[in-house]
């Protein structure tokens, strides 16, 4: 059986959607993962809030993780929290660059959030990658 990884770089969609385009970070943290993990993961992208609760009437990720930007950080934080209420073994991972510096205010923003199990800084690729192994 494939591991399911939903990976989610959410936009707002009310009246305009605010960021139309999809980092290439999380297309590449895909390409990495489908080149490096055996057996190759089953990935999925989402750009469209509407499009994962549809998805999450069906399914149920293994890991789901979330970009976390200025821009979208309270909505990819609200999903995380529904994704673990619903399925509470689902891993939660963030990352991107909207994460404090400094260690004190790291760990005050991860205790604001505790549904994330794991945040990567930085570049996401490589850790990803091992942290889905790992898991």
């Amino acid at each position: 059986m494939s591991i399911k990884i939903w990976l989610c770089d959410l936009t707002y969609t009310q009246q305009v959607i605010s960021s139309e385009v999809m980092p290439a970070a999380i297309g590449e943290i895909a390409t990495y993962c489908e080149s490096n993990i055996t057996p190759v993961p089953a990935i999925r992208h989402f750009k469209y809030p509407e499009k994962l609760i549809a998805a999450l009437q069906t399914e149920q990720p293994h890991i789901s993780g979330f970009s976390n930007y200025v821009w979208n950080s309270s909505l990819s934080y609200k999903f995380a929290e529904v994704i673990k209420e619903k399925f509470p073994e689902t891993i939660i991972v963030m990352g991107g660059p909207n994460f404090p510096l400094g260690l004190e205010q790291q760990a005050s923003f991860l205790r604001s959030r505790p549904v994330i199990d794991f945040f990567i800084e930085k570049e996401g690729e490589v850790a990803f990658c091992n942290l889905v192994r790992s898991l």
